[in-house]
């Protein structure tokens, strides 16, 4: 039997998404445990007074990291891109041309010409 992370998203979709799924999950979860603990703790009255005019401006606050976060994400992802890592045969066949680069230093033979002419 599956653990409740395996069955939570599907593997053979993008694990970004499942990801963002059940951080959002979590983050709703909190959201309301947290507004019931502050209910609890100021009471009624000064909860409509002040901490829902206050909403607004946190949600607005909240949009505005998670856009920052995002952005970042997605140039980190860019930027990781570019030089990706070589397969291994990749890294065999780059080996040995520095190699054999190398060994160009060596003075090539040279051919005397054939002096003697016979007609």
């Amino acid at each position: 039997m599956k653990s409740f992370l395996a069955e939570s998203y599907d593997g053979d979709k993008d694990r970004r998404y499942g990801m963002l799924f059940l951080g959002a999950l979590l983050g709703f979860v909190g959201a309301v445990a947290f507004g019931g603990i502050i209910y609890a703790i100021i009471g009624a009255d000064n909860f409509k007074n002040y901490i829902v005019p206050a909403l607004p401006g946190v949600a607005i606050l909240l949009v505005v990291l998670g856009w920052m976060s995002i952005r970042r994400a997605r140039k980190q992802r860019r930027e990781q891109l570019k030089n990706a890592a070589l397969s291994r045969d990749e890294l065999v066949k780059a080996r040995s041309k520095l190699r054999n680069s190398m060994n160009l230093s060596r003075q090539a033979e040279v051919n005397m010409p054939d002096i003697d002419l016979k007609y």
